[in-house]
């Protein structure tokens, strides 16, 4: 499985299963967190083949929001944007067609999160004025994508 790594640009080191990635079936078949050359981590999602295009439009609109250009720089650096494939008919879905690792997979910046304590998180302003925020550049951001993104 680590060798799918190189086709979207990186190195890989090592599974990194000391981080669990618990999901849906209906987000992805399964997700991985793996360790690049570089010591960073990543998140290495096997889709289902009727996820490939949705996946792909959603690669295509996150790489505008991850541009500067396109939204605050701010929001910019807070994307975790799909990585595009280095080769291939897809930009953000690599389609492998060798086993074992023969499907369709997606590769993004892993994310690191903790559980909020509950039920004492509703009563912390802090969050909703950064989901505030958050949103607001979300909109501004919207009105320099191009056409035809979802």
């Amino acid at each position: 499985m680590l060798d799918l790594l190189y086709r979207f640009g990186i190195t890989p080191r090592r599974l990194a299963t000391e981080f669990p990635l618990p999901g849906s079936p209906e987000r992805c078949l399964s997700r991985t967190a793996v360790q690049g050359d570089d010591g960073r981590l990543w998140m290495l999602e096997r889709l289902a083949p009727a996820q490939a295009p949705r996946r792909e439009a959603m690669g295509d609109l996150l790489a505008q929001l991850a541009d500067p250009a396109v939204s605050d720089p701010e929001l910019a650096t807070l994307v975790p944007a799909y990585l595009p494939v280095e080769d291939g008919d897809l930009r953000h879905v690599l389609k492998a067609d060798s086993p074992p690792h023969a499907g369709y997979w997606q590769l993004s910046p892993f994310v690191p999160g903790a559980e909020p304590p509950r039920p004492d998180y509703l009563d912390h302003g802090w969050r909703g004025r950064a989901v505030a925020v958050l949103l607001l550049a979300l909109h501004r951001a919207g009105d320099n994508l191009p056409a035809g993104l979802p």
